[in-house]
């Protein structure tokens, strides 16, 4: 699976890099899922990596910066996994979901004013129960 922007009929295929892992018994590939656009070009998804785990991502200009809940942002007490990030407005601040183990929980985000998009990262968090 590739995720894709069409602009005025040309299609960009997304695939973040961190979607394919290699480790010590071979390549495994993943899938990108592309889930939101703002009016910076900033897109926003996440991947299914190769060994099975759900990152999110920003991409800018060719550049994804991986998006996970850190651990101890869990108001519910247990490690975050799974986060997908479903949409980003022009403001930078990003919603989507994430698991552990009492369920599947939103969360709203909000990217600094980084230099550069490698440089991104998240500035708040805000958990949401879901």
């Amino acid at each position: 699976m590739h995720g894709f922007i069409d602009s005025a009929g040309n299609f960009v295929q997304l695939d973040a890099p961190f979607a394919t892992v290699v480790d010590t018994n071979g390549t495994h590939g993943g899938s990108t899922y592309a889930m939101g656009l703002n009016n910076s070009d900033d897109v926003v998804g996440y991947v299914y990596d190769g060994l099975g785990n759900i990152h999110g991502f920003v991409e800018d200009g060719g550049v994804f910066t991986e998006i996970d809940v850190p651990p101890g942002a869990d108001a519910f007490g247990t490690d975050p996994y799974g986060t997908e990030v479903l949409g980003i407005n022009d403001g930078g601040e990003l919603v989507g979901i994430y698991n552990d183990d009492a369920g599947t929980h939103g969360f709203i985000a909000t990217l600094n004013d980084a230099p550069e998009p490698a440089s991104l990262a998240l500035l708040g968090f805000g958990i949401l129960a879901c």
